[in-house]
């Protein structure tokens, strides 16, 4: 069973990943105010929305979990496609690679620990591959060449499509310190760029931008009221510009830190709107 804490995120972060994904789609001038193209789906369309990806074409993967997972396939202007059904699993994440694999990663309890399984399907549901991660995998991202990214607590695997391990990144190297890696404390969310480019949030108050060798690419961006200002739920994603968006859902009356919103960001972790309030 996956965490009570992980469910209750990933919950109150669908409507936002929802408008998010798709306004990265519909939208023609990344400088026009972000504005809701459009809803997908009706009361009772989807049971429980977990989470969604985006293939290289526009089409739209999501997670419904109830008794069983269903993946529903929409295509760029949001109409179903065709649905199947996974079995009695309890996926966290889900991505598709540009050749077309479905992935998902979920959280099983083997040998008196969490452990992490990542799962490969074919775009019809049928499971081709699975394996087990060391710890409890958070979040999966895939780079532009098909190997997958997959965000464990305090390390990042890079996989093949066969699942072999190619690489472990543990922590992130500075530019001045070449041979010293600082250490990842918590991921808890991952995104990737069109240039394969990673963006880590770390023990949420780091936003760490590295490449697949652990190399820093820009400086930390930490939480403080004039910088993004990263919560424990946050969605992240970047557009193919290189802006940073999240998505934050209120946590109480005196939060400061959060909006019911998605908001863009440039590169260095400067605000540049939002959408929502």
């Amino acid at each position: 069973m996956v965490t009570t804490y992980i469910k209750r995120a990933l919950f109150k972060n669908l409507i936002f990943t929802l408008i998010l994904f798709f306004s990265l789609i519909f939208s023609s001038n990344i400088y026009a105010d972000p504005k809701l193209i459009t809803t997908i789906g009706k009361p009772n369309t989807f049971g429980n929305i977990s989470n969604l990806t985006i293939s290289n074409t526009g089409q739209a993967y999501i997670l419904d979990k109830g008794t069983q997972t269903i993946v529903h396939k929409l295509d760029a202007l949001g109409k179903p496609i065709d649905s199947f059904n996974l079995g009695i699993i309890e996926p966290i994440d889900i991505g598709i690679s540009n050749n077309g694999y479905i992935y998902t990663i979920e959280s099983t309890y083997i040998d008196n620990a969490y452990k992490g399984i990542v799962k490969k399907w074919s775009t019809s549901g049928q499971l081709m591959l699975s394996w087990n991660t060391e710890a409890v995998a958070n979040k999966l991202a895939i780079t532009n060449d098909n190997m997958l990214v997959v965000a464990l607590k305090d390390r990042i695997n890079i996989f093949s499509e066969q699942g072999l391990l190619l690489k472990e990144i543990k922590g992130y190297i500075k530019p001045n310190f070449p041979n010293q890696t600082k250490p990842f404390t918590y991921i808890s969310r991952l995104a990737i760029s069109t240039n394969n480019e990673l963006l880590v949030l770390n023990s949420d108050t780091q936003l760490i931008t590295i490449n697949l060798e652990g190399k820093l690419l820009q400086p930390i961006i930490t939480n403080n009221e004039n910088s993004i200002g990263l919560g424990t739920y946050s969605n992240l994603a970047y557009d193919a510009q290189g802006f940073i968006y999240d998505a934050q859902f209120s946590l109480g009356a005196d939060s400061t830190s959060s909006c019911h919103c998605i908001r863009q960001f440039n590169s260095q972790g400067k605000l540049i709107k939002k959408l929502g309030v």
